[in-house]
């Protein structure tokens, strides 16, 4: 049915205060780090996080607990 579609396409990806696998991919190389989710994301969702530095910037939500970084 449609309902059950809907809801299995916008499940929660990341919620406020989760720490989130961090990605940010250039020229082939990956970098992975952790960070806290600032806000609650579904998937493609653009979310601020959190660094351990304290730094703050965006990412997109690309699934559970799993954001890539963008500039």
């Amino acid at each position: 049915s449609f309902f059950t579609f809907y809801n299995t396409q916008r499940q929660m990806m990341v919620n406020m205060g989760d720490i989130v696998s961090a990605v940010y991919g250039k020229d082939g190389i990956d970098i992975q780090t952790s960070a806290k989710a600032l806000q609650m994301g579904y998937k493609g969702d653009i979310i601020k996080v959190e660094f351990n530095s304290k730094r703050i910037g965006n990412a997109r939500v690309v699934g559970l607990k799993k954001v890539e970084i963008i500039q």
